[in-house]
């Protein structure tokens, strides 16, 4: 028969809260201004990041400590210009040519370390992590929408490998890296110029 500890440990497994991230509406996207879906896209050769916000959906994590907030914010704005960099530029305004990039996460789950580490010898981690976001590309000069994300991911052992369960972010800040290269794939190939027409900007 199982031991006491073992018994209290495959109760705490059941009744571990497990990341359950969803896509959202929070209005994010709906903020901007009006813009057309699925604009043509043509010639741009350069990106902008210019809005990267942590702003909860209901039922979401609502009060995050700060540090959470910002390294997630932080760690987005990086995803995002690691997925938009290899095929466009980094401009510093927007213009004609010039993707606009808005993101905004909307959910998030940690890791539950604790319990992940008192879960390992007999059960392995159970506690995973994920994020939700909300996403648009712009065009620089008529706000025309280029792309658009409203997603979710729910990382696990498969995606991110072992280690991630005992870092309480590390699967979150993951999962946003796996939506920005979404966002970035988004973007249709006729929306790149000619290495020609890439400008000053530089990368």
């Amino acid at each position: 028969m199982p031991t006491r500890p073992a018994t209290a440990l495959a109760l705490l497994a059941l009744l571990a809260a497990c990341a359950d991230q969803q896509p959202t509406r929070t209005g994010f996207l709906d903020a901007a201004a009006p813009v057309a879906a699925a604009a043509p896209a043509a010639g741009h050769h350069a990106f902008l990041i210019e809005e990267v916000v942590f702003r909860p959906a209901p039922g979401a994590v609502q009060n995050p400590g700060e540090d959470d907030a910002a390294a997630l914010v932080a760690a987005y704005r990086a995803a995002l210009d690691a997925a938009f960099a290899p095929r466009f530029a980094r401009a510093a305004a927007a213009g004609p040519g010039v993707l606009r990039v808005r993101a905004a996460i909307t959910g998030y789950a940690r890791a539950d370390v604790v319990l992940n580490v008192l879960a390992t010898p007999l059960l392995g981690p159970v506690s995973n992590g994920g994020a939700a976001t909300e996403a648009e590309v712009l065009d620089g000069a008529t706000g025309h929408r280029v792309a658009v994300l409203a997603a979710a991911r729910n990382e696990h052992l498969f995606t991110t490998g072992p280690f991630a369960y005992y870092r309480g972010l590390a699967m979150a800040e993951q999962a946003l890296a796996r939506l920005a290269q979404d966002l970035a794939d988004r973007v249709p190939a006729t929306a790149i110029a000619t290495a020609a027409a890439t400008g000053p900007e530089g990368r």
